[in-house]
């Protein structure tokens, strides 16, 4: 179900029980999406029947947070932690914009008020006829017309009456021509005013042209200033959209890179402390591998690689005392065992014999001294490839970290030797360490 708006998601939320914090409501209220997203993410929170769907459903939310609002909610969506993982800008101008937008967007094309007049005059300019006259149809020569008549016959009676007076009321050829001269007077005057009509309706016919042309030229100054002052106004809210969003890209330019800088510092100081933290991690293990090898050789390693190792002198040196007691046991069994073997080297002479038991009894007695000198520096067990071990150790890296004496260093060179070589067992490999470890500590080589 979706949400319009942001009381109506609200409304859900206290239906449904789920707890929101005000920066999960201030996130839905800048972003209805995202609120829909979390609200779908506690809803499975609180529908979950084991913790880890329940985790999944917090771990769904925190994604939301975390991309959109930059924060985090911890393990129940109640705490704040900021997170700028992701980048995420609030616009204060955002509002103005789309005010501003859909002002732009509502002009739409020009529209002339004076359109219709417009037409209507160009119509009558375009489309007038050519200029006739006819005085049949004039109602002012009709007017004209009916007066001259009227006139004519009043004075052509008039004049037939005056000759019959005269002549005792006795028709005449003179009184009947007296009264059509009379008459066409008349007609003539009616016959004269057609060419000052015909004038006239000739003026007026120019003069109502004129006038049309006139009212168009005007009217379409009208329409110009209406385009104008719609132009104006549009040009207005188009700066002042350019403005905003001018200053809202300002805005967004300074956070990015305010973002960007300290995310570039913070993924810099992380990484560095994932590099120091991956060296102390690979010191501890170099020196934990040497340490221990030497301990098992029942020697105590020096104080830098006790340190490293994390562990402290007194365990260290114990440990090593019990190997070395456990080293002398069996070097002691196996003098005597030799001495007692009836071997062909027991013969050759009676005193290297007695000297051989003479030596066998001093070193089951209280000194071991000679013993743990000669093999000062033995590794008896490596966990790791001989040859991994000696590419590790011999590592110039593992100089700075681990401080290396120099039975460590003898150590390390009986490693080489033997790192290439193939062993039946771990007793032989050892014993082929402690042969090679002998001779380079004979001949002082390291």
């Amino acid at each position: 179900m979706a949400y319009t708006t942001y009381d109506e998601l609200m409304k859900r939320v206290q239906e449904s029980g789920q707890y929101w914090s005000d920066y999960d409501k201030e996130l839905a209220k800048n972003d209805p999406d995202a609120g829909l997203s979390i609200f779908t993410a506690k809803d499975r929170y609180l529908n979950a029947k084991t913790d880890e769907e329940r985790t999944a459903a917090n771990k769904q939310a925190n994604a939301i947070r975390q991309q959109y609002g930059s924060y985090l909610g911890g393990k129940d969506g109640s705490e704040f932690i900021k997170d700028n993982t992701y980048f995420n800008f609030t616009d204060p101008y955002a509002d103005a914009l789309n005010d501003k937008l859909d002002e732009l967007l509502g002009y739409g094309k020009f529209e002339n008020p004076y359109q219709e007049e417009i037409d209507n005059l160009v119509g009558k300019i375009s489309g007038r006829e050519e200029f006739s006259y006819d005085p049949d149809t004039d109602p002012i020569y009709q007017n004209y017309r009916e007066t001259y008549l009227r006139e004519g016959n009043r004075a052509r009676e008039d004049t037939l009456g005056s000759y019959a007076a005269m002549t005792g009321g006795m028709p005449s050829t003179a009184a009947t021509a007296a009264a059509e001269q009379a008459q066409n007077y008349y007609n003539a005057q009616m016959a004269d005013v057609i060419p000052a009509l015909y004038q006239q309706a000739f003026d007026m016919y120019m003069s109502n042209a004129a006038q049309n042309i006139n009212d168009l030229g005007a009217i379409r100054g009208a329409a110009s200033d209406a385009l104008n002052q719609w132009s104006a106004n549009l040009g207005l809210t188009q700066s002042q959209y350019d403005a905003l969003r001018n200053a809202s890209d300002t805005l967004y330019n300074r956070d990015y890179n305010k973002w960007q800088s300290d995310f570039t510092v913070g993924s810099d100081l992380w990484n560095r402390g994932m590099q120091e933290s991956q060296l102390r991690l690979a010191a501890q293990e170099r020196a934990q591998q040497l340490g221990l090898a030497m301990i098992q050789a029942g020697i105590t390693p020096s104080h830098n690689t006790i340190v490293n190792m994390g562990w402290n002198d007194q365990d260290a040196a114990a440990l090593a005392n019990w190997y070395k007691q456990q080293y002398l046991m069996q070097m002691e069994q196996s003098s005597g065992g030799g001495s007692s073997g009836g071997s062909s080297r027991s013969s050759k002479s009676s005193s290297k014999s007695g000297s051989s038991k003479k030596s066998s009894k001093k070193s089951s007695g209280t000194s071991s001294k000679p013993i743990t000198e000669k093999y000062e520096g033995i590794y008896s067990h490596m966990i790791d490839t001989p040859q991994n071990q000696a590419n590790r150790f011999l590592s110039p890296a593992n100089d700075s970290i681990v401080s290396m004496s120099p039975a460590d260093r003898a150590a390390q060179k009986a490693l080489q030797q033997i790192a290439g070589k193939t062993f039946s067992s771990e007793a032989e490999r050892q014993k082929a360490l402690q042969q090679a470890l002998a001779k380079i500590l004979a001949s002082g080589d390291y």
